[in-house]
């Protein structure tokens, strides 16, 4: 089971677009992974001789939002959108479900370790194209990895890269356990190097957020004396390693050396519309969220439908 959740993961970031002048990046991705989900769903339930069933309030809010969801194809302005939404939702309903019935602390890592692994062959591919000029995949904005769109691709970054911290403390992997804080390190620095290369500015903020959260935990812990004693097992060694390859990659650039600090990442320019087109967009679709919002305030437009 926790292979399975995992090797979802790692699913997402190995499909490739097939042609980008249909625009079907995306779509190639959501049919076979749904597809994957489905047929594993099923075989699953299939063989499995028995599934705990979980009432505690994760368990009952992610069923609460997937029946309101479902419920709202019915009132929905635009029922074929919806409908392909909901296939999303159940595809991604089925991995939740599968990854509550995890009991086991090993099997969790297990997931961890495929999503933290499915990160850095993101990082990985996109640096070799943005460095190594790696175009066998087709692009819309590179560095992008297998997404086309190097923001879609920081979707999967922002969500994996912290787990490199996080797992060096609490991953205590026997005798391999000190191998395991090297590819932590090293896999989370690639991570944020790769993150300067797409100078994306939601992602970069995210990533900020991040480390202040974890570092603000970290500290609050410590203040409260409920430390982790795991964490005074991180090699130190491993932990110089990651934040020198950090340096050196956020100070390559495709010509060669590039420092950090000269990096073009306004992240004041999304208010300007004269600087930034997408920023005006978005102040434009914000607005209109916020019509929807006032215009349907309790029912919604359907599952999709703001489309």
């Amino acid at each position: 089971m926790a292979h399975w959740v995992g090797c979802t993961a790692l699913l997402v970031v190995l499909v490739a677009p097939i042609n980008m002048a249909l625009g079907i990046h995306m779509f190639l991705k959501d049919s076979v992974l749904e597809v994957f989900i489905a047929v594993s769903v099923v075989l699953f339930f299939f063989f499995s001789r028995q599934v705990r069933y979980r009432t505690d309030a994760l368990a009952i809010a992610l069923i609460a939002t997937m029946t309101w969801g479902v419920i709202s194809v019915i009132w929905s302005t635009n029922p074929d959108y919806s409908v392909v939404r909901l296939l999303h939702w159940v595809a991604a309903g089925a991995v939740a479900g599968a990854a509550l019935q995890l009991q086991q602390q090993r099997d969790r890592f297990v997931v961890l370790r495929y999503l933290f692994a499915s990160g850095c062959f993101v990082a990985v591919l996109g640096m070799m194209q943005h460095l190594g000029g790696f175009d066998a995949i087709a692009q819309a904005k590179p560095p992008a990895a297998t997404f086309a769109n190097r923001n879609m691709a920081m979707h999967i970054i922002v969500v994996s890269w912290w787990l490199g911290p996080l797992l060096m403390i609490l991953d205590q992997g026997g005798w391999r356990h000190r191998l395991w804080q090297y590819i932590y390190s090293v896999g989370a620095a690639l991570m944020l190097a790769f993150a300067t290369y797409t100078e994306t500015r939601a992602a970069l903020v995210a990533i900020g957020i991040q480390s202040v959260l974890l570092a603000s935990y970290f500290l609050i812990t410590k203040i409260r004396g409920v430390w982790i004693p795991e964490a005074g097992n991180i090699s130190r060694r491993a932990l110089a390693v990651g934040v020198l390859v950090l340096i050196l990659f956020t100070n390559i650039g495709s010509g060669g050396f590039d420092p950090v600090w000269t990096k073009d990442v306004n992240l004041t320019q999304l208010a300007d519309p004269i600087e930034d087109e997408t920023g005006y967009e978005r102040l434009v679709f914000w607005g209109s969220t916020l019509d929807i919002i006032r215009d349907h305030s309790i029912p919604g437009v359907g599952l999709g439908a703001f489309e």
